[in-house]
This record gives C-alpha cells, structure tokens and sequence, in this order.
C-alpha cells in the first residue's frame, strides 16, 4: 500500500495556512522541506527563518506529515552529532517523523548512520538508494528505522524505463520525474512491483511553476491520483 506521497519543496513562497488545508483533506500527504545552509532562502530551498516559523507551528498544533531532506554539508552537520551545528538541527529535526540524507556514501556512513539510528528511534532515516549507495542498504539491514528512496534521478527529474522491486526487509520509496503528468500511470507499475509491501512516492521538480514556486494545484493533483493506492 502507499503510506506516503512525498512533495518535496515547500518554502517562504508557500502558504503554510493552504498546506494545512491540504493534510487535512489528504492523509496520505507528506511535505519535504529541503535543507540547505548554502541555498537557504533561494527557491525550494526555505530561509531559516522560514523553517523556525514552521517548526513553531508544528509544535502548536497538529499538522502534517513532514519529512525534513538534509543537503550538502547539512548532512555531515547532522552526522557529527556532537557540534553545536548538529545540536541546531537535531532541534529542528525532532519535529520531523522523517529525515532524508542526501549523501553520496563514503566507507564511514554507515557506522556514522548506526550511532544516528540509535539517537532517535522514533524517527525513520532515509538514505537514496543509487549507484553511489548500493551498499549501503545491506550494512544497515538489522536498523529497524532505516529506509531508501530509490533516486537515479538525483532531484533531476528523470523517470527510469524501469523501476526497482523494493529491497527485502525495507521500507522502500521511488522518486524520478513523478508528477501531475504521468504520476497516473508509473504509480500504475510501482505499486504492482510493490505487491503487499508499503511503499511511498516522491515527487519536486514536477511541483514548480514558471516562477519556480511550490505548485499547490500541482500538488493537489497528485494527491487525488494517489488516493487510490493509498486507500486500497
């Protein structure tokens, strides 16, 4: 079954007011907010201050899904667990349920991503799982709060010819060029890879408009095409 669909791309353009509304109405829907200090503040990359806004109001009132994508340098900020730069994002990330690290694996992540996986188990961790990674999945096959996105896109919009079966014991989500066009019908083929294993969709560059805001019609769209699969 799908569990989630994933628009990725949230920022100061958004109206958190209309992502609320769309939760509500949705409940299969999840929003990720991309992580940056060097882009903060340009385009789907959201302003610090913009973030501190939003995490106030989750911690206010329920709200929705969210899926914190950690990016460039914020990832080994993360990582290092014992700075004063992790202790920042810690603080922000608690108040996501879900946190992807977008990382090119090197010999030490995955005892790195072993000492984070201990920190918070209530929280799933999310590494992309492509030709950089292909290891990585097996060196943390007994962590419980693990799962891979398959992305061969790389947040670049490509759809593969073909997509992967999901890996064994894993919560597994596919990303690549998703979107209002052709979410019907690949949503079609993953979900009949995935059988009765769960499963999520995520989705970015489809969901900005000529102005290269968060496209909220967008996004809505694709919520409506994937109820299905989540009500099924």
């Amino acid at each position: 079954m799908l569990t989630h669909c994933t628009l990725t791309g949230i920022a100061d353009d958004t109206e958190l007011d209309a992502v609320w509304a769309l939760a509500a109405e949705f409940s299969h829907a999840e929003f990720g907010v991309l992580y940056s200090e060097a882009r903060a503040g340009q385009g789907r990359y959201p302003s610090r201050e913009w973030i501190e806004v939003l995490v106030e109001r989750l911690r206010r009132e329920p709200g929705p899904r969210m899926a914190l994508h950690l990016c460039g340098e914020s990832v080994d900020d993360f990582l290092a667990v014992a700075t004063p730069k992790a202790a920042a994002l810690r603080r922000i990330a608690c108040y996501f349920p879900r946190v992807q690290l977008n990382l090119r694996a090197t010999p030490d992540t995955a005892t790195l991503l072993r000492k984070l996986h201990t920190f918070n188990l209530d929280q799933t961790y999310i590494t992309q799982h492509n030709a950089a990674n292909a290891q990585l999945w097996a060196a943390l096959m007994d962590v419980d709060n693990h799962a891979i996105l398959f992305d061969e896109s790389g947040g670049r919009g490509r759809t593969p010819t073909l997509w992967p079966e999901p890996l064994p014991g894993l919560p597994c989500g596919y990303a690549g060029g998703l979107g209002p066009d052709n979410l019907k019908a690949e949503l079609a083929k993953i979900h009949r890879l995935a059988g009765s294993r769960d499963y999520w969709v995520d989705m970015e560059s489809k969901l900005r408009t000529a102005a290269d805001t968060f496209d909220l019609a967008a996004a809505r769209r694709c919520l409506e095409l994937s109820r299905l699969y989540h009500d099924t």
